[in-house]
């Protein structure tokens, strides 16, 4: 299901739940980025880091910045990568549909 986020407001990437599939421990101390890209896959923005929620169970959020954003053709993407070494590392690519929001 694609992500919904709302153009020129606050809008926040979350990967939740984060865990090492050997032995289902939760993983506090990757390096988590996305990067932004439009429908043509060429990136949009800078790199967007994804910190760690203390306490939480690998959880990592970082703000989507309100300009530049993708556009509204339902297949832009944000791609978001984790390292947390020693052969722990994760990829993902999550598609967003970006709406503007009416007052």
């Amino acid at each position: 299901m694609p992500k919904l986020f709302y153009r020129s407001q606050n809008n926040l990437l979350q990967l939740l739940d984060l865990k090492d599939e050997r032995d289902d421990a939760s993983v506090t101390d990757a390096i988590v980025t996305a990067q932004l890209k439009d429908a043509d896959g060429q990136p949009v923005g800078s790199l967007i880091t994804l910190t760690y929620i203390t306490g939480s169970n690998g959880d990592y959020a970082g703000p989507i910045p309100d300009s530049p954003v993708p556009g509204l053709h339902g297949r832009d993407t944000a791609e978001i990568s984790a390292n947390a070494g020693l052969e722990r590392k994760g990829f993902w690519i999550l598609h967003l549909v970006a709406k503007d929001r009416n007052v």
